[in-house]
């Protein structure tokens, strides 16, 4: 049973490393990696899977076309997180490029105030690197 369902696992592997690279749409992409990794148990076991088929690929067959559909499905990995990337930065500037400056100085602020809040340190050490003398608050009485 256990060889079995490695079997399948190298199966849907391969399948991937031969279907990814050509996949040009990002959704047919991301149903493609979606099902590997529900099928293999995440991202992390994909990846090591597949250095582990790249590396028994290249040691047993050298030429063996399975390493260049896994490189090349590493390659469409790469420009697949990049794309998304850019969208999430687009999307970002975009959430900002609405509001005022009046907004954008408020907003600031706040994400400041909870820097200084989470991290008291990097406040107290901008302060020095100002020059300024930073006392602790005096306790109420």
């Amino acid at each position: 049973m256990r060889s079995w369902r490695a079997e399948q696992r190298e199966k849907a592997l391969g399948r991937f490393c031969r279907l990814a690279p050509y996949a040009t749409l990002d959704r047919h992409f991301r149903a493609l990696l979606s099902a590997l990794m529900g099928r293999l148990g995440g991202i992390e076991a994909v990846a090591t899977a597949l250095v582990r088929a790249i590396k028994t690929a290249q040691a047993t067959d050298r030429g063996n076309d399975f390493v260049l559909c896994a490189m090349l499905t590493i390659t469409r990995l790469m420009e697949y997180c990049e794309e998304q990337r850019a969208r999430e930065d687009e999307a970002e500037r975009e959430e900002f490029a609405h509001l005022s400056s009046d907004e954008l100085k408020a907003r600031t602020r706040e994400s400041i105030i909870s820097l200084i809040r989470a991290e008291p340190e990097i406040a107290v050490a901008a302060a020095e690197a100002l020059g300024w003398t930073v006392l602790p608050p005096t306790p109420a009485v």
